[in-house]
């Protein structure tokens, strides 16, 4: 697997960890984020920050979502970085 621009990026700021948010969630937002766990990096979803244009479609990628990853609330992440 190649390296994009913004992997090599991220990777030479020493990140493993990715947050997401983001519009179209089974869109844009669960294929990043499947491609970021393709390439070793740890995923948190907010759930709270996210959204779809079709709200059926919307719910299952939450759900994949959270299979591949973490999926909290944007108060829970929050309190994470305290």
């Amino acid at each position: 697997m190649y390296l994009t621009e913004l992997e090599k990026v991220v990777r030479s700021l020493g990140a493993r960890d990715l947050v997401f948010t983001g519009i179209a969630t089974n869109g844009v937002v669960e294929a990043t984020a499947r491609d970021a766990v393709a390439r070793e990096f740890h995923v948190t979803t907010l759930r709270d920050c996210v959204t779809g244009y079709n709200r059926e479609l919307h719910e299952a990628s939450l759900k994949n979502l959270a299979f591949i990853g973490r999926l909290i609330s944007s108060d829970e992440f929050l309190v994470e970085l305290a």
